[in-house]
């Protein structure tokens, strides 16, 4: 007996036991169950390609006002920082960040961890404690929303300029200009700043320029101007709104000898270039999703092509099969 016979023969054996009907069965099957598999295999990889966008979509929908809600929260604790030293204007824009905390955690509903609630409801004392635990809590919800959403991790050039923006670019940003706020609304109320203030505040000034390199790279790679009109505007509004805070704070606190401007004025110009930067972020987020909602229904329209496709090719190859077996048996 040769190798080759020595091979087949046990599938010979086999085959030579039955009906000629069940060896066309058997053979159909041999073929046909594998590559029914392969169709399955397929379709899966579809559907997490489709669920991967959807992901983005849900994390990028809560991002911005998560955000939007950690600055308020800062915005708060700037003022009552402010107010404590003095400033008896500060107190209404308390009251009036703190309304405005209120109508955007409502509008996040569940997405605010449980952790804010609590500590935002902590009655303030000197020692801000309900503020720092409150901000911890919104910084590792934004963090755990933009991992759990891969929004650090999109495949598409323009919309991964765009997310990184957003992810990376966008809350060190806000976060600086939130320090340089309290720092100087604080520094003007107690009419003094101490050394290490004024070190902060240098430091906070000299990465502001880094910063605005940063946010005009993102947003030339994720989206040129002429096919973002909107977003090109958000730019420039902001541009116009950054250099004159940046002035402001040169001369009214860090270069300033009296301290003369008063610290509700200087926290409605930090509130005015921090709300031009999260407008930006709000038109970057609509240019995103617009690109992730149509990469979404590009997916879903070619699932489902493939679908229809693979499904008409196993149908033709059974009526191939049908008509085959009818005319041999």
């Amino acid at each position: 007996m040769t190798i080759t016979e020595s091979l087949l023969f046990l599938p010979t054996t086999l085959c030579g036991r039955l009906s000629f009907r069940l060896k066309l069965i058997g053979t159909a099957l041999l073929f046909g169950l594998p590559l029914v598999a392969i169709s399955l295999v397929h379709l899966a990889g579809q559907g997490e390609r489709v669920a991967r966008v959807r992901a983005e979509q849900a994390a990028l929908a809560v991002h911005m006002p998560l955000l939007r809600l950690n600055e308020r929260v800062d915005a708060v604790h700037a003022a009552r920082l402010a107010a404590q030293r003095g400033s008896t204007d500060a107190q209404a824009l308390v009251t009036a960040a703190a309304g405005e905390v209120e109508v955007l955690a409502a509008a996040l509903g569940a997405a605010v961890p449980t952790d804010f609630a609590a500590a935002w409801r902590t009655p303030p004392g000197d020692d801000m404690s309900g503020h720092e635990l409150a901000a911890s809590a919104l910084r590792a919800a934004l963090a755990e929303n933009i991992e759990r959403g891969g929004l650090r991790m999109d495949g598409q050039a323009r919309s991964n300029a765009l997310l990184g923006l957003l992810a990376d670019r966008l809350p060190p940003f806000v976060d600086a200009l939130a320090r340089a706020r309290r720092i100087g609304g604080e520094a003007l109320a107690g009419q003094r700043l101490r050394p290490t203030q004024r070190r902060e505040l240098e430091a906070a000034r000299a990465g502001f320029a880094s910063m605005q390199l940063w946010i005009d790279d993102g947003l030339a790679r994720g989206c040129p101007d002429a096919a973002c009109p909107v977003l090109a505007a958000a730019q420039r509004r902001f541009d116009e709104t950054l250099l004159p805070f940046i002035e402001s704070l040169t001369i009214h606190v860090i270069d300033a000898v009296d301290l003369g401007l008063p610290a509700d004025e200087f926290l409605r110009r930090a509130d005015a270039v921090t709300a031009a930067l999260l407008d930006l972020g709000d038109a970057a987020a609509a240019e995103a999703e617009r690109l992730l909602a149509g990469r979404a229904a590009a997916l879903d329209k070619r699932r489902s092509g493939v679908a229809v496709l693979l499904f008409g090719i196993l149908l033709l190859i059974a009526w191939a099969f049908s008509g085959a077996y009818r005319s041999i048996v």
